[in-house]
């Protein structure tokens, strides 16, 4: 039977103790025999009583390790799992589990190793009454302890913590804050465990809640979180797309430049959109690179629609919507078929040089404007703002050519390209100058690059001057390839000039080697400086295939401007030739052989000695086999 005064002797056990000395496991024991007493005689009210004392002593710290070894906690956590429906006497039961939780591991590990109490306080994140409390609790359970993560997750914490979100009115109870269920489940969804075990339709209750008018900005972002975490997996980016959520998850995108920033905390509200906004798009770029992302919304879709619409916006504020629409566009562009369908029946690539165009147009407008007030002082604020529209002019320009790239490697698109003003546009984006203007370039080139590939309509349009500019757009190739720093840009224009030769000498009927088809053309190509940056492919030793690609542009431009290959060779490109094996070697042989051929007068002993070396290395790398009509072949 319990005792007179018995919740009076519970508060004097733990007033008594003032010191962290006199806090001890043993000093608790009469603590205990009290409580098991009320338990068994079912005195609730008593109980609840010394309940509520012992929740207050845990907020303590030198009380919960007592409370644990005492057996005080386990006894709580026993209680709680019987009786957690009795709204006082499992409000103060959570309190005192979760206190106690608080930086202790070892109470964590009695609260996981208890069989019912860690489902308990899960099942209690559903009951309104006992929500705000359990979802503490559980956080403080959980947090940076992976054993009580797993173990809330296999309890089924995440699907009942969406649950619980997902009630009626849930955003609108001020009484229940998003916060701390944003905060376990992004920590329970760090493991693949925990994301696996949230049901498919978490996604549109995330969708939901984000876009409600009662989501505040805090509430917002911690969602955005959320499903961003889940878009993360290839799982969820199939549901979005069976689901149908895909449009939905562009209103969300689109929400962000609605939001409402506090002037008070502008700066670092800014931030976090940016970063939220950033993975939108990135979830959104995974999900199109989904092979069945083109099945569920087809060109002739509503949502492709939409898409292809915002590449008109021109609202600088936006570009990132300009941006998820080159990622999607660029997705699903990946097979000659769409690519054809995107040029040639919704011409896609005319959209695409409009915001190239607009968006270099405004870059430069900036930079003379700049320019014009150099030696003005200039406000710190102002400063930020145009490296930010900078970065922002390079990224949208990144993505657009990005896609003309995949538009231009069908061979049926390169034509309508290259008649639409696609060279022009590469000159237009070579005359950009200033900070981060070398990926641009290098954009530029490599789109060059494919749309004149084995293309001879474009090589005769790079190679002559247009209504833009009096001077060949190779012209400004060249120049740019003179300034360039870095190796990837200089090698992409490089590669332009090897495959026009290759489109120069290459017969569509022939089945032999290449042979020159267009002197003239050749003629003209070889009035501008192109040999070095042939050269320089053979001397950098990065890319090996790059270097064979250089060698073989070079002997073919050996038969007809022998003169102009052998002026660039010095001892670097000799002692480079002299090194190379197989199908190198013999290209060597066949660009010094041409040389040696096509010098006009006397030629120099060096070209001989070089030619006679490559011939005997070759001679000593072969070994003879005889099998059939096979017999010669390099070891």
């Amino acid at each position: 039977m319990a005792r007179p005064n018995a919740v009076e002797a519970v508060q004097a056990v733990f007033e008594s103790c003032k010191t962290a000395e006199s806090r001890t496991p043993e000093v608790l024991a009469s603590v205990l025999e009290i409580l098991k007493e009320l338990k068994t005689d079912g005195v609730e009210l008593l109980l609840t009583q010394a309940a509520r004392i012992c929740g207050d002593a845990s907020r303590e710290v030198d009380w919960r390790t007592p409370l644990g070894e005492s057996g005080i906690v386990g006894l709580f956590q026993d209680i709680f799992s019987l009786a957690f429906e009795d709204q006082e006497l499992g409000r103060h039961c959570l309190r005192l589990i979760g206190n106690s939780c608080a930086d202790n591991d070892a109470n964590r590990v009695r609260v996981i190793g208890h069989p019912d109490s860690l489902k308990s306080v899960i099942k209690a994140t559903k009951n309104p009454e006992l929500c705000p409390v359990a979802t503490v609790v559980l956080y403080n359970i959980c947090l940076d302890h992976e054993p009580s993560q797993l173990k809330a997750i296999s309890d089924g914490a995440c699907p009942s913590l969406l649950d619980a979100i997902g009630r009626e009115g849930f955003l609108e109870n001020g009484d229940i804050a998003l916060d701390y269920f944003g905060r376990i489940l992004e920590t329970l969804l760090a493991h693949d465990a925990g994301k696996s075990s949230c049901p498919p339709s978490s996604l549109a209750l995330l969708i939901s809640l984000a876009t409600s008018p009662h989501c505040s900005f805090d509430d917002f972002f911690s969602l955005i979180t959320l499903f961003s975490i889940l878009l993360a997996t290839p799982e969820f980016q199939q549901h979005l797309i069976t689901l149908k959520l895909v449009p939905n998850t562009l209103d969300l995108l689109e929400r962000f430049y609605s939001l409402v920033v506090d002037p008070e905390s502008e700066k670092q509200d800014e931030k976090l959109i940016t970063y939220a906004r950033n993975a939108i798009m990135e979830n959104i770029g995974d999900v199109s690179a989904n092979d069945s992302f083109l099945a569920a919304y087809p060109l002739s879709s509503p949502l492709m629609t939409r898409v292809r619409s915002w590449l008109n916006e021109t609202d600088e504020e936006k570009a990132d919507m300009v941006v998820t629409a080159c990622l999607i566009l660029g997705n699903v562009g990946r097979s000659d078929e769409v690519c054809g369908a995107l040029a040639r029946e919704y011409g896609v690539h005319k959209e695409l040089f409009g915001i190239i165009q607009r968006t270099v147009r405004r870059y430069n407008s900036a930079v003379e404007d700049a320019r014009k007030k150099k030696g003005i002082p200039v406000a710190e604020g102002e400063k930020k703002e145009s490296a930010g529209k900078g970065a922002v002019a390079v990224g949208v320009l990144h993505a657009a050519t990005g896609v003309l790239k995949n538009l231009a490697i069908a061979k049926r698109n390169k034509e309508v390209l290259g008649l639409d003003g696609a060279l022009d546009l590469v000159r237009e984006m070579m005359g950009m100058e200033g900070v981060g203007v070398g990926q641009v370039w290098y954009s530029a080139a490599g789109f060059g690059r494919l749309v004149c590939g084995n293309c001879l309509e474009n090589v005769k349009l790079l190679l002559q001057p247009s209504s833009a500019a009096e001077t060949p757009i190779l012209v400004e190739l060249l120049r740019i390839y003179a300034v360039a720093e870095e190796l990837p840009t200089k090698t992409e224009i490089a590669r332009t000039i090897a495959g026009v030769l290759r489109t120069l000498n290459s017969n569509p009927t022939s089945t032999s080697a290449p042979t020159p088809t267009y002197p003239d053309l050749e003629t003209a190509l070889y009035t501008h400086p192109i040999a070095r940056p042939l050269w320089d492919m053979i001397l950098q030793d990065k890319w090996p295939v790059i270097r064979s690609e250089g060698l073989f542009a070079l002997a073919l431009m050996a038969r007809g401007a022998a003169e102009e290959v052998w002026r660039e060779c010095g001892e670097a490109e000799e002692k480079v030739l002299r090194g190379l094996e197989n199908k190198d070697l013999d290209n060597s042989i066949i660009l010094v052989a041409e040389v040696k051929k096509g010098l006009v007068g006397e030629v120099e002993d060096r070209v001989k000695e070089l030619l006679v070396g490559l011939a005997e290395k070759k001679e000593k790398g072969v070994k003879v086999i005889v099998s059939g009509t096979t017999r010669l072949q390099l070891s």
